[in-house]
């Protein structure tokens, strides 16, 4: 017994055919649908993670780690940027190379700051 229907009309189609004998409508299955798995940009994910560390360790005293942190993220940040701008299939990560350059910047200018602190004699702990 065949129990495909038109999903036009709702008459009932004969075995094989992928067409309803009385409306015309052709009703071909589409083939299923294959999910698109976008990348992440690995330098953007760098540039978070550097930025992020970096900034995690401003509190250390006398620790000239996070400026050095923050401007590698920073510098990955920005390539990611360009290099994602330019590229014909858009990479994942647009975001988050976004926010590991804001972070590398605010780590870097933070770490000056509290150096030139630290150096002038103010007790930052």
């Amino acid at each position: 017994m065949n129990d495909r229907r038109c999903p036009n009309c709702g008459a009932v189609l004969k075995a094989g055919t992928n067409e309803c004998e009385y409306c015309g409508t052709d009703w071909t299955p589409s083939p299923p649908m294959t999910e698109k798995i976008e990348r992440t940009s690995g330098k953007a994910i760098a540039s978070f993670g550097f930025s992020f560390v970096g900034f995690l360790l401003l509190s250390e005293k006398n620790n000239l780690v996070p400026p050095v942190l923050g401007l590698v993220g920073m510098i990955l940040g920005i390539i990611s940027l360009k290099i994602n701008s330019k590229a014909k299939s858009k990479i994942a990560g647009e975001g988050l190379s976004l926010v590991g350059t804001i972070l590398g910047i605010v780590t870097l200018l933070l770490s000056f700051v509290m150096i030139i602190m630290n150096y002038r004699g103010y007790r930052l702990w």
